[in-house]
Formats: structure tokens, C-alpha cells, sequence
């Protein structure tokens, strides 16, 4: 199984370093989210991307989460993407989580959902 990194080196880095503080006194939850699209009238990559961008920006600026394209790169008209959030609390991890899956269904009609996962790692 191949490791598909998901934040950036200076973030892996503040990341393991947040966890080495956190992770021992058993405050920490870890959300992860992953979203598979489908791009309905995708012909090419460019496309793909243009369409992919925004998405990925205003899932950052709206709920405050990492994101990231994961799987797929070479498909037009399919996509995985990556979301990923901190807390100390269980409840408000998934609960953020469901939110953007509620959100991209209804305030992002270009792309559909096919399928989602939510897994929280304490």
C-alpha cells in the first residue's frame, strides 16, 4: 500500500510534532475525509483542474480543513479528494466532516458524489 501524502513537508513536520505534544495526553482526534467526484463533461486535465481548484479553495476557506487531490490525476472525469481536520474533540470532527459532505452536495451542482468515507483516528 502506497502512502499518498496528503499535507505538505513543513506541514507533515508541525503535524508530528503535534502529535508527539498532543497524541500522549489523548487529547487529539484526527478527521479524515475522503470524497470521490465524479466531473460530469470533463475532456481534458485542464479542465479537470480548473473545475477541481475552486472547489479545494473553498473547501479550505469555508470550513478551515486541509485538502488535497489524492487519487485519479490522470482521469478527466473522476477525482478523490483528501480532507483533513484537527480537533480534541470526537463529536466536532465528524460532525465538521459531515458538513462539507452535506455542503459539496448541495452548493457544488457541477461535480457529483459518488461516494464518501469519514474515519477519525485518535
Amino acid at each position: 500500500m502506497t502512502r499518498i501524502p496528503i499535507i505538505s513537508t513543513q506541514g507533515r513536520r508541525f503535524l508530528s510534532l503535534f502529535i508527539s505534544i498532543y497524541y500522549t495526553k489523548g487529547i487529539m482526534f484526527v478527521g479524515v475525509l475522503t470524497l470521490q467526484l465524479q466531473l460530469p463533461g470533463c475532456k481534458s486535465l485542464k479542465e479537470k483542474r480548473s473545475r477541481l481548484k475552486p472547489l479545494i479553495v473553498r473547501l479550505h476557506r469555508e470550513f478551515n480543513i486541509s485538502v488535497s487531490e489524492l487519487n485519479q490525476q490522470d482521469n478527466w472525469d473522476e477525482a478523490t479528494l483528501g480532507c483533513v481536520i484537527i480537533s480534541n474533540n470526537h463529536q466536532f470532527s465528524e460532525n465538521a466532516l459531515q458538513s462539507v459532505i452535506l455542503w459539496v452536495g448541495k452548493n457544488w451542482p457541477d461535480v457529483t458524489l459518488i461516494d464518501d468515507h469519514i474515519e477519525i483516528i485518535n
